[in-house]
């Protein structure tokens, strides 16, 4: 078997002969690009090598973090929480906390107009939480997650450069001069401590009359996978793992009020849902959402186990799939309880349960009970904790062996540079 060195350099040599022989008329253009296809070739299979043995890697540590963890702890990583406070973590949100939660959700009201203030306040809670939380020798740290679409769903608006909706994104930009400004919102917000932007949303629609409106691209399925794929490019590569929202679509109402529906028969549907292939190749994370494809099946996509089955198979998609948050109106026919409906998540297939209320350590607890008397239960949650650890390492969250929580440092030159990128950057969409 020849070595990547050795076939790089017969390639090289099999290249500069046929340019040699070209000169003199004995070999083709073709004959040429056959060499030169081939040494791509052998590129190609040294990334792919490169990757499996970083997926090997991942894999091995991931399975050995999960071993050390507790049941309720494992239940925890599959939660994504709310705090209280927006300087230092209040007294109140401490006391909430028994275990580490895979996530935390920052809204609003958590940003105020200092980065270097934002940042104290997530190193805060990383310390706070950890301390409160730690019963096994793991601490495995939380993404810290927000919503940075643009426009009128911007929560760090207050501290970092302008960041257009949407719709004026495409509409004024390219999907290049998009990569550069998102990669600069990007770069602010991990600067920040943040690791996890539920955005971009890859749906199709007019966004002047559409129900989400401007939070989308475009009504071009083409335009919109791009623009989406390049906002998950830009931030994925400064460790910002995004979560593209909302599959399979919003569909005909707001499912924060109500239910939902996408009303297709099992072809289109499946046409309606091209649009999310190319992002979906590349996203860490897709959220599930509330509305019901009567196609697939009566209940909420996000508590559909023939909807996850169909986002997983017919994209061959093995990132995080989340869910939207359970206390909105469209699952109130189908909760019993909160248990209860986080559990119907976790068995259709949802790794990370967002759930915004304040008494998760009664969620979680809950969760646990039910699934020491369901094996079924159990296994899904530890297919989930394995995903979700996956990822963590993947963007460099869980750094060491030991999983231990460490909060960065927060560089201000760093910041300012990726603010004035952002705002140059930004010139491009003002009116």
């Amino acid at each position: 078997m020849k070595t990547p060195i050795k076939k790089t350099l017969i390639c090289l040599f099999g290249i500069s002969l046929a340019f040699l022989f070209l000169s003199i008329g004995l070999l083709d253009k073709k004959t040429v690009q056959m060499y030169q296809n081939h040494e791509k070739q052998d590129s190609d299979d040294d990334t792919f090598n490169t990757e499996l043995d970083k997926t090997k890697e991942y894999t091995h540590r991931a399975s050995a973090i999960a071993t050390n963890l507790t049941l309720e702890e494992k239940v925890a990583q599959l939660l994504m929480v709310a705090v209280s406070g927006n300087s230092e973590i209040s007294p109140y949100s401490v006391k909430a906390f028994k275990y580490v939660p895979g996530a935390i959700i920052l809204y609003k009201f958590n940003f105020t107009d200092k980065p270097e203030t934002v940042h104290q306040f997530i190193s805060s809670c990383n310390t706070a939480i950890v301390a409160k939380a730690r019963t096994s020798a793991q601490a495995i740290p939380p993404f810290f997650a927000t919503d940075n679409e643009g426009g009128v769903v911007f929560r760090t608006a207050s501290v970092t450069s302008p960041l257009p909706s949407a719709s004026t994104v495409a509409k004024k930009g390219t999907p290049h001069i998009a990569h550069e400004l998102y990669s600069a919102q990007a770069e602010q917000m991990a600067e920040l401590g943040l690791s996890m932007n539920l955005a971009p949303v890859c749906e199709v629609g007019n966004p002047d009359t559409s129900v989400l409106k401007t939070r989308l691209f475009a009504n071009d399925s083409s335009k919109v996978s791009d623009f989406a794929y390049e906002c998950i490019s830009a931030m994925q590569k400064t460790g910002i793992a995004c979560v593209l929202k909302h599959f399979p679509g919003s569909g005909n109402s707001d499912t924060h009020y109500g239910a939902s529906s996408i009303d297709l028969d099992y072809k289109l549907f499946c046409d309606s849902c091209e649009v999310f292939r190319k992002p979906l190749s590349q996203s860490l994370a897709v959220m599930a959402s509330h509305v019901i494809v009567p196609c697939l099946d009566t209940v909420p996509f996000c508590i559909s186990h023939k909807g996850i089955s169909f986002l997983r198979n017919h994209f061959n998609y093995s990132g995080i799939v989340m869910s939207d948050d359970i206390i909105m109106k469209a699952l109130e026919p189908y909760c019993k309880n909160y248990v209860d409906l986080a559990c119907q998540a976790i068995s259709a297939g949802c790794d990370l349960i967002l759930y915004s209320a304040s008494d998760f350590t009664n969620l979680i607890q809950g969760i646990a009970d039910r699934a020491r008397q369901d094996s079924r239960l159990s296994e899904r949650i530890d297919e989930a904790v394995h995903t979700i650890l996956i990822t963590k390492l993947k963007i460099g969250l869980l750094a060491d062996e030991n999983a231990t929580v460490k909060n960065s440092e927060f560089v201000k030159s760093h910041f300012i540079d990726a603010y004035n990128q952002g705002l140059s950057v930004y010139e491009i969409f003002k009116e």
